[in-house]
């Protein structure tokens, strides 16, 4: 129920790389060089519960990435975070460590 894609110098993420997978629960993705994720990427992960992009280098979230989905938790830190996805129905969403050039960035959860 696991998927382990942690450290694999993935640098982008496919829209339908995750097709089928209906029976993931948890996605480990950190430690990567992923920099950006399209809208539909976890589409079709209806029983993820966790997804883990620590270190990695993405820097924005479409604000309807993860509209389709529940988790109970969603970690991001050590990112570039400094704009995009907002939601409060999470268990816990950890962002912590951005790095952010931009001194007016904000991330809002």
């Amino acid at each position: 129920r696991s998927l382990y894609l942690g450290n694999n110098r993935l640098t982008a993420i496919d829209p339908q790389m995750f097709n089928g997978l209906t029976w993931l629960r948890t996605l480990y993705l950190q430690n990567n060089q992923i920099r950006t994720l399209n809208s539909e990427t976890f589409d079709g992960l209806t029983i993820l519960e966790s997804l883990i992009l620590d270190d990695n280098l993405i820097s924005t979230l479409p604000s309807s990435i993860f509209s389709s989905l529940v988790f109970t938790l969603i970690s991001l830190s050590n990112n570039l975070i400094c704009s995009g996805y907002s939601n409060t129905d999470l268990a816990t969403l950890y962002l912590t460590q951005q790095y952010c050039s931009d001194s007016r960035c904000r991330v809002t959860c």
